[in-house]
């Protein structure tokens, strides 16, 4: 599903160049639940940017479902994106002027995407049916980030990019959240990368991957 081979990556800071990657390698079967980890500023984040090719590497090739991005157009990418990743955030990205039903139908007017299952089955499935036609300014964080999940897995993309998904969440919510994504994935088969520094979800995940062992 993931291929990530050579890849070096370097920026600027005041004047100087810093190798933040020089020769990382990944690889990712399809259907995986994997988390990546470690501390702050270790590369998480740009890594999880390069999977999608909303960053570039300085070098190495990043091929995912069978699609080498390093060789497509910005255009031709956005296009592949559309229809391949979907992404869940620490922030939830709801329009707050569409209701909780046109934030999960909006995709699929933009895109053409194909559901697996009507808003309102998915709904159901995360536990907050009873909110369909409300706005998301009326929803609790936990209800939010349902919705961005709902949104999520609605629509038949292959793999779920999620960085810090419940990084603004409490605990009892951030127990919750997890469940509700370990149990969808297990529904769905979709292939899913998350990004963490919270230790105590690590265990929801099938592999677990440190920043300190892709880079040495």
């Amino acid at each position: 599903m993931i291929h990530l081979q050579n890849i070096a990556k370097s920026f600027v800071q005041w004047s100087e160049t810093i190798d933040l990657y020089s020769d990382l390698s990944l690889e990712i079967a399809a259907w995986e639940f994997v988390m990546i980890t470690w501390q702050s500023g270790s590369g998480k984040t740009t890594l999880f940017n390069i999977i999608a090719w909303l960053q570039t590497a300085d070098t190495g090739e990043v091929i995912v479902h069978d699609t080498a991005l390093h060789t497509l157009w910005d255009d031709e990418r956005t296009i592949w994106r559309a229809s391949n990743i979907w992404f869940v955030f620490q922030k939830f990205h709801l329009v707050s002027q569409l209701t909780v039903r046109e934030n999960l139908e909006l995709p699929g007017d933009l895109s053409g995407l194909t559901k697996r299952y009507t808003v309102q089955e998915m709904l159901d499935m995360v536990g907050i049916s009873s909110k369909i036609d409300i706005y998301p300014d009326q929803l609790s964080g936990g209800e939010q980030q349902r919705v961005a999940i709902a949104r999520a897995f609605l629509y038949e993309t292959p793999l779920l990019l999620a960085d810090e998904p419940t990084g603004n969440l409490d605990l009892w919510n951030t127990q919750n959240i997890m469940q509700l994504i370990k149990d969808l994935q297990k529904q769905t088969w979709v292939t899913i990368v998350m990004i963490t520094h919270e230790q105590e979800i690590l265990t929801r995940a099938d592999r677990v991957i440190t920043m300190e062992s892709l880079i040495g």
